[in-house]
């Protein structure tokens, strides 16, 4: 947010969003998602304080609508709206609430929380009314995150599992073209607008998938019993024993209880496995806020075992649900003090998961923002320690020596970070001054321009080849950076101006 503030803060560029690739990631498409943050920078300007006030607005939003997709699956008016509190609250979802990022899937919720209840209206009511906005909601979901194209299939397996109807009756049929129609539009121009990684092969999907299938067991522990949590969780230190007592407890309770209806169950632990399923792929890192969305089908299959469509609520169930919501939400309380500052989330993150590289890295960078060297350095060793081949690590080592004087281990830093990490724009950029450092000014100029080429939105870089192409008197090169600038609505030294003037 802060890093592209400079992007974000002008509203020209709202439009822009849906024409390019997603700002950090360029094999994603997601203009919804990157204008919301760009209308939060013009109310809020850099108060990060104003992000956060809309990552609640959004969870607040989402609760109500649990409440009426429940509701709108024949559940009680009372164990929606408890189920709708406990979401409220639950601790897995701190990360999506507190952490700026999060975002992604709460907001993907919002529109598929929508969505949903639009097609239940419609299939209720057979107004096409609904049934458009349960269209445009579609539409805006897959604008904020590729999960949303499975949408529609549980759309189908609501008219089959829980109305028992026939998905192709002629008002079915019709939707169903749209969807096809909604998706291959969307499918075209994702795939104009991004770049596609033609080295992610179906076997590398499938190896990914296989080797993090653990996960689906650990998110339902922490979905049931959510004590195992972290900022930045990673298999190896998530303790599967928690998922295993939660499957424990769904079988019992599918087998004890009375009032189940086996099409709810597999709508609902579809709607968990699938909608998780896009988290495994080519993923190490298993935030919690991915939860956000399939951690409802968890709910249904809880309300089938609980008795939900049921519509008396006995008074030792209220209360020990109400009791859950206390605790829950006294432990999300807690949890959200990690979100507070840098330095506490960092903290977290190592002690929880003190086997991820990531989590040493970066609590080696906040270190080196505030002058702690000593400290920096022994976390990104530790980082280099678990990963030598961690991105960044070398990069960010380098800098501590450069800060040090010490440019020659400085560059062999560098160096280590482009062999492992080639496409990395920063590591270039920082080469680059080492470079201007020793005075080899066609090194640096190099290194700043390959900066631009992997990442033509690095001000800096322009800056400083502005910078040198100003001492060097060198004109027309000068003119061209500024030129740049401008376009970026970047302001820049009027000496600049002046000297391109007396030409």
């Amino acid at each position: 947010v802060l890093d592209y503030h400079w992007y974000l803060k002008n509203v020209e560029n709202a439009f822009k969003l849906f024409g390019r690739s997603d700002l950090l990631a360029e094999v994603f498409y997601r203009p919804l998602l990157n204008l919301l943050f760009l209308i939060d920078a013009q109310i809020y300007g850099q108060k990060v304080y104003g992000y956060h006030l809309t990552n609640i607005l959004i969870h607040l939003l989402n609760a109500y609508l649990v409440f009426l997709l429940l509701k709108g699956l024949r559940y009680s008016v009372s164990w929606a709206y408890l189920s709708a509190l406990i979401f409220l609250v639950h601790p897995a979802l701190v990360s999506a609430v507190s952490w700026i990022p999060g975002r992604t899937d709460s907001l993907l919720s919002l529109f598929a929380f929508f969505s949903f209840i639009a097609f239940q209206k419609f299939c209720q009511s057979k107004k096409w009314s609904f049934g458009l906005w349960h269209l445009l909601a579609l539409t805006a979901a897959l604008l904020v995150k590729e999960t949303a194209i499975g949408l529609p299939f549980f759309c189908g397996l609501y008219v089959i599992l829980i109305r028992k109807e026939n998905v192709f009756e002629r008002r079915y049929c019709l939707l169903e073209c749209i969807w096809l129609v909604i998706a291959i539009g969307w499918f075209i121009i994702r795939k104009n607008l991004t770049d596609q990684n033609d080295t992610i092969t179906w076997m590398i999907i499938y190896q990914s998938v296989f080797n993090n299938s653990s996960a689906f067991v650990t998110y339902l522990g922490k979905i049931i019993l959510p004590v195992n949590l972290s900022v930045l969780p990673i298999i190896k230190d998530t303790q599967i024993i928690w998922g295993c007592a939660a499957i424990l407890m769904l079988i019992s309770g599918i087998v004890l209880s009375k009032s189940k209806d086996y099409g709810y169950l597999i709508f609902g632990l579809l709607w968990y496995v699938l909608f998780l399923l896009p988290s495994m792929v080519v993923s190490f890192l298993f935030h919690e806020y991915r939860l956000y969305l399939p951690m409802i089908g968890i709910f249904i299959v809880l309300l089938e075992i609980v008795g939900g469509r049921q519509a008396r609520l006995s008074r030792w169930k209220f209360v020990v649900v109400l009791l859950l919501i206390v605790v829950f939400a006294g432990m999300s309380f807690i949890r959200s003090d990690n979100y507070k500052e840098r330095f506490a989330f960092w903290k977290s993150a190592v002690q929880t998961s003190p086997h991820s590289p990531l989590a040493h890295r970066n609590l080696g960078a906040m270190y080196f923002l505030v002058d702690d060297l000593d400290k920096a350095e022994q976390a990104f060793r530790a980082s280099a320690k678990l990963n030598f081949k961690e991105q960044m690590v070398h990069n960010n080592l380098g800098l501590i020596y450069m800060r040090r004087g010490n440019l020659v281990s400085a560059e062999k830093e560098y160096l280590l970070e482009i062999k492992f990490n080639p496409t990395y724009d920063n590591v270039y950029y920082n080469l680059g001054l080492l470079y201007y450092m020793q005075k080899k000014f066609d090194q640096a100029v190099q290194s700043w321009k390959k900066t631009i080429a992997l990442n033509p939105l690095y001000i800096d870089a322009y800056k400083l080849l502005a910078v040198h192409y100003y001492n060097t008197r060198n004109l027309s090169a000068l003119s061209y950076y500024v030129n740049q600038l401008k376009m970026r609505r970047v302001d820049y030294p009027l000496q600049y101006d002046q000297l391109l003037n007396q030409q």
